[in-house]
């Protein structure tokens, strides 16, 4: 009876998806902010061929052209050597309606952490857009005493093929 007990504390004080292995111990200080980085791929506008860029948080901010027709993937990836406790990707469309351009924010939800965790990532994609003229992507990471980093805003503009 003791070892349950035992083992069902353990549960509920790491929580679903968090196991021993993949925890750290909890810091009580740490004084440098999450890194964080996207990689971003989708078929350039360009030359025709799928591509994938890799930004880090500390890269400025940049605009790609991408072919409307086809999907663009996301994939966000922060670390902290002293635990994480979530990162969330930011996107927001750009459309085009009768009015004028319309601007949309769907809330995405952040990958977070019971324990404190060396990396957190994520996946996101948008398929064939449609009538969207560009998305603009960026994410913020928070790791475990509270320190955030951010990416500077990503811009796709997508272009008719």
């Amino acid at each position: 009876m003791r070892v349950l007990s035992i083992s069902l504390l353990l549960f509920v004080a790491m929580g679903p998806g968090c196991t021993p292995e993949h925890c750290l111990p909890r810091p009580s200080e740490d004084e440098t902010p999450p890194v964080l980085r996207l990689e971003v791929s989708f078929t350039d506008a360009a030359t025709g061929r799928r591509v994938t860029h890799t930004l880090a948080g500390s890269d400025p901010a940049r605009t790609f052209r991408a072919v409307a027709s086809t999907p663009v993937e996301v994939t966000y990836v922060a670390s902290d050597p002293e635990g994480l406790r979530r990162v969330q990707l930011g996107v927001t469309y750009q459309t085009v309606a009768a009015a004028g351009a319309v601007r949309r924010s769907p809330v995405l939800e952040p990958v977070s952490a019971s324990c404190p965790r060396a990396e957190l990532s994520g996946t996101w994609s948008a398929a064939p857009p449609g009538d969207y003229r560009s998305l603009a992507l960026g994410a913020v990471a928070e790791n475990w005493v509270g320190l955030r980093a951010a990416t500077p805003t990503y811009v796709v503009e997508l272009t008719p093929e």
